[in-house]
């Protein structure tokens, strides 16, 4: 038997889609990337590219200024606890950068355990400063944080997925791998009626990107009686009619034979979902659903942890 743990992974993929995402900088990278990103308007621009071999992953960053530019990586979004690189081109030419760390919403230190953000080559030109450089995806250095892979969410289609379900077949369910079912829901929903019931993750939009289980539980997979196949439901909101949508989003899988000391086990709550059972009549202040738990259910006793 293995473990398995999952995390929701956002790609910031960027395709070819019959409209054009906005990229300000009026410097041409130094290199063709995998996927690219405008930060901000007429003000900063990303691009990179992950080499899976190596373990990591090179940067592009261009921003309107001729002062120095930085990128940080943090577990949350903020200053504190971030690993950042610093750059600049001084007047010569010559490429400058450093691998720094902030503990809080402070100027951030100068990393001195490992230096570990690399300058690759720079420019400044027409007001923007550009510098590619590199970094490993984890670098055991106490003071960078691991960029980690997360819910994958196709940057290109992002305002069109909506959630998406992992469900997991039941243990008997048989399908030739060879011609696994895939296709719109409606379509092939009498193939898949095994995978439809169980649970094992869900994300919608505004939820958390990396769903961790605690340290003790995980989810296990791989022996005999425990299922198989598992399916992914992605549900898209495509108001404006967009056709010739290729979407990439989907979740990756981390497997371990270092079995954790609980199995983990999950009871779902809720109202069955259907057109008219939702719905809210017209001109209510006030609409209550009510769901009934049957006492059997509860009969298992269940640990929350």
């Amino acid at each position: 038997m293995m473990w398995l743990w999952s995390a929701f992974i956002v790609s910031l993929s960027l395709f070819t889609i019959d409209r054009c995402y906005g990229i300000s900088s009026s410097i041409s990278p130094f290199i063709q990337y995998k996927h690219s990103i405008e930060l901000e308007d007429n003000v900063a621009d990303l691009w990179w590219t992950l080499d899976d071999a190596e373990r990591e992953i090179t940067f592009e960053l261009h921003v309107k200024t001729t002062g120095w530019i930085s990128l940080g990586i943090s577990p949350a979004g903020g200053m504190k606890g971030a690993d950042i690189g610093v750059g600049w081109v001084d007047s010569k030419g010559n490429v400058h950068f450093q691998d720094r760390y902030a503990s809080d919403f402070a100027k951030p230190m100068i990393d001195n355990t490992t230096t570990d953000w690399f300058a690759i080559r720079g420019r400044e030109q027409n007001g923007w400063t550009a510098i590619q450089f590199k970094r490993l995806l984890d670098t055991c250095d106490s003071m960078d944080y691991p960029i980690k892979h997360k819910i994958l969410v196709d940057f290109g289609n992002r305002d069109i997925v909506h959630h998406l379900l992992l469900h997991e077949c039941t243990p008997s369910t048989i399908f030739d791998d060879n011609n696994l079912p895939s296709g719109v829901c409606d379509e092939i929903m009498s193939q898949v009626e095994s995978c439809s019931t169980n649970f094992v993750t869900v994300w919608a939009v505004g939820g958390d990107y990396m769903v961790e289980y605690i340290e003790e539980v995980g989810y296990p997979v791989g022996d005999a009686s425990f299922t198989k196949y598992y399916m992914i439901q992605m549900h898209y909101e495509n108001t404006r009619r967009h056709s010739n949508r290729r979407d990439s989003s989907g979740i990756r899988f981390y497997l371990s034979n270092e079995l954790r000391q609980h199995d983990l086990g999950y009871i779902t709550f809720g109202t069955m979902s259907n057109l008219f059972g939702l719905a809210i009549p017209p001109l209510v202040e006030r609409f209550v659903i009510d769901s009934y738990c049957p006492a059997k259910v509860t009969r298992v006793r269940c640990h929350f942890f």
